[in-house]
C-alpha cells in the first residue's frame, strides 16, 4: 500500500487513495494484499459506485471513472473548483468542493450522469463525506472546524 491518504469501504477490502504516490488501491486487510491498482492525477477520495471506483482527482480535471477515467463532474473553474469528498447510497451521488463549499448531488440516467444539483451551499470547505442512512450526508467542513449534516429532502445543513 502506499502513502494512504483516504479510505472507504469496499465489501471486504478498503478503496485506498494516496495523492502522493497518485494512484487508488483496492487493499484486502485480511491478506494484506493489493488486489487492484488504478493510476490516478490527484486522486483525493474514491468510492465504489455503480460496479467501478469513482475518484474525485484534480489531476484529471474533477471526479471520474477509475476504469477509464471518464468524466462525471468536471473541474469548470466556474462551478467546481476542487472535488474532495464523495458519498453514495448506490443510485445518487454526492460530491464536496472545498473550494466553492458546495456539496453537489449527480444523479444518473443509468451510467450517464444528469446535470448536478447543488445540495447545499455556503459550508466552509467541505472534505469528507459520509450518507448516514437516516435521510442525510455527514460532511467535515475543514474550514469551520466542525461536522454538519445536511438533510437529503431539504439541502439544510446543520452543526452536529
Amino acid at each position: 500500500m502506499n502513502a494512504p491518504f483516504t479510505l472507504s469501504a469496499d465489501g471486504e477490502n478498503l478503496i485506498v487513495t494516496s495523492y502522493l504516490t497518485q494512484v487508488v488501491q483496492i487493499w484486502n486487510p485480511q491478506s494484506d494484499q493489493v488486489i487492484e491498482t488504478y493510476p490516478m492525477g490527484i486522486p483525493i477520495d474514491a468510492i465504489r459506485f455503480k460496479n467501478d471506483i469513482v475518484v474525485s482527482d484534480l489531476g484529471l480535471g474533477g471526479v471520474v471513472r477509475a476504469s477509464d477515467n471518464s468524466i462525471i463532474l468536471p473541474i469548470d473553474n466556474t462551478n467546481v473548483f476542487a472535488p474532495s469528498g464523495l458519498a453514495t447510497d448506490g443510485e445518487t451521488l454526492w460530491v464536496a468542493d472545498w473550494g466553492t463549499g458546495i456539496v453537489w448531488q449527480v444523479g444518473f440516467n443509468g451510467n450517464t450522469p444528469t446535470t448536478p444539483f447543488p445540495l447545499a451551499t455556503g459550508l466552509e470547505n467541505p472534505e469528507g463525506l459520509a450518507w448516514d442512512k437516516e435521510g442525510g450526508l455527514l460532511v467535515v467542513e475543514t474550514g469551520a472546524s466542525q461536522l454538519s449534516r445536511i438533510d437529503l429532502a431539504t439541502g439544510d445543513v446543520s452543526i452536529i
